[in-house]
């Protein structure tokens, strides 16, 4: 492969390398990344870019190629000079075909999204994948975090996190992920504040995802108090299950300046004699290894 990509280069043997570029991308038995960079190879090797090109389409159409191979040729055609608009054509063509699987379709959205001309329609795709019930969770998130980074659609972008984090049909860790994209941007870290505050207090999660909404809050300076007193909350709430409770006490010790209520809580979950026994376990378990670390690091 290397070689052959080297030839092309080599004054009087062009020819024979691109030969050999050409017979290596049509070869079936080898990996669609190896393909593929034969018929790069092949666009950059004088006189020899509109047969790479044509390459390149026949493997954007190839059924039998992995959703990644098909998009990562259609891709490589988009950025060769002449072929952007034919490139463009197969992404699109590809976010439209449902026999790809939804991460397939994501990434030819987000590939379009690098072509001049195309941001909009770009764009329209990934509304739709991220508002379509049908496809996963993961799918739909991924779809929002690529939108609201693109020039002009950060507001639409807000709105569909906005939504997926408040969807009570996703999963929990998906909806807390969904608020903690928000509170990293620039103009709408309150509002995911909010948003993570409410997923945290509310009961529409199961406790672990709660847990991790309390968790995320934390994590930010302006906002770890409220999220300790969350955890805390929750590590003393006695109508939450034993596990959670742990989780909580543990998450909790984790946090700038709550070691130790982390730690006392571990302390009285180990003894407390209404939690099932492995709870207590796990309690205990955590607050020996805590104290490990501590006389590991000098009591720090």
């Amino acid at each position: 492969m290397y070689a052959a990509r080297w030839l092309t280069r080599v004054e009087g043997h062009q020819d024979a390398g691109a030969h050999f570029l050409t017979v290596l991308t049509r070869d079936t038995t080898l990996r669609d990344f190896d393909r593929l960079y034969a018929a790069d190879g092949l666009i950059e090797a004088e006189g020899w870019r509109e047969a790479g090109a044509d390459l390149l389409t026949t493997l954007a159409e190839d059924t039998t190629l992995h959703d990644s191979g098909r998009v990562n040729a259609a891709k490589a055609l988009a950025q060769v000079e002449g072929y952007r608009e034919t490139g463009a054509g197969l992404l699109i063509a590809l976010t439209e075909d449902t026999t790809l699987r939804d991460s397939g379709r994501l990434s030819a959205a987000n590939a379009l999204s690098e072509v001049e001309g195309h941001l909009e329609t770009a764009a329209d795709v990934l509304i739709a994948l991220a508002v379509d019930t049908t496809l996963h969770d993961c799918d739909r998130l991924s779809a929002a975090n690529v939108l609201v980074e693109l020039e002009g659609c950060r507001g639409t972008g807000v709105d569909l996190l906005t939504a997926l984090t408040r969807d009570t049909t996703l999963y929990d860790y998906y909806r807390v992920s969904a608020a903690n994209v928000l509170a990293g941007l620039e103009g709408w870290r309150e509002t995911g504040a909010e948003l993570l505050s409410a997923l945290a207090v509310g009961t529409s999660l199961h406790g672990s995802g709660r847990v991790k909404a309390a968790h995320v809050l934390a994590r930010m300076e302006r906002h770890r108090d409220e999220g300790a007193d969350l955890l805390f909350a929750l590590a003393d709430d006695t109508t939450c299950q034993g596990f959670v409770r742990v989780y909580a006490a543990q998450v909790l010790a984790e946090v700038e300046g709550c070691r130790r209520s982390g730690s006392r809580l571990l302390s009285t979950l180990a003894d407390d004699a209404t939690l099932g026994h492995d709870d207590r376990v796990k309690a205990a378990h955590a607050l020996t290894r805590m104290r490990g670390s501590e006389r590991v690091n000098g009591g720090a």
